[in-house]
């Protein structure tokens, strides 16, 4: 911007994609660092804005094309998971936004939730990642209040995208009630050990805020 003849120099289109609620790449570059598929991801979940399928097709070809992803430091993680869980407004974006760029296979507890049916009389909605992906819609209506920010805000979110996460392994079918049923027997407890494993390991989350959302 040029304050003297009052006149904005946009390179890129920038302006109008602001104003079209548009996440856009601006050059080959973007590849370097593999962590701007997570900040990708964040910026998405905090501001509403699509994200646009030239970007999307960058980053799927990155995560194709290389294991960098996995040589990416916990701690630079940590930072990105944390500001999509605090600062999001659209949480359920989520698992589009995985399945779109295969960021999804990356996290193999998160991919499973889209395999694994529940019991239809309980869940009408379908699978577990569909289940997971409302709950998150409702939490967000929620968490608009004002007074819950922070690490309440974190804990809340991150519990609720980890909440059924042990489904996968504890599911099956069997006869109950005189039907054939789905049942997660012991998803529950299963899932605060997967949970604990996966936020410590994968995202390095510290005990502070493991503790809480792992009970």
């Amino acid at each position: 911007y040029d304050p003297i003849t009052d006149h904005l120099y946009d390179y890129y289109g920038g302006v109008e994609d602001l104003k079209n609620k548009i996440i856009r790449h601006t050059s080959d570059k973007f590849s370097e660092d593999y962590l701007r598929i997570l900040r990708a991801m964040q910026f998405q979940a905090r501001f509403d804005f699509e994200i646009h399928p030239d970007t999307i097709d960058v980053m799927r070809v990155m995560l194709q094309n290389s294991d960098e992803f996995f040589e990416l430091s916990v701690e630079r993680v940590y930072v990105e998971w944390k500001k999509w869980a605090e600062k999001g407004i659209r949480h359920d974006r989520i698992f589009k936004f995985m399945r779109d760029t295969g960021l999804i296979d990356c996290y193999p507890e998160l991919k499973a939730l889209k395999e694994t049916p529940q019991d239809a009389i309980y869940h009408p909605e379908g699978d577990v990642e569909i289940h997971t992906q409302l709950c998150l819609a409702h939490l967000d209506k929620i968490i608009s209040d004002p007074a819950i920010i922070g690490n309440e805000k974190i804990v809340l979110v991150i519990a609720t995208l980890l909440h059924d996460v042990a489904k996968p392994p504890t599911t099956k079918e069997e006869m109950k009630n005189g039907r054939m049923t789905i049942t997660s027997n012991g998803h529950e407890a299963m899932g605060g050990v997967m949970a604990r494993k996966f936020l410590s390991e994968r995202l390095g989350f510290s005990d502070e805020l493991i503790f809480p959302i792992c009970n």
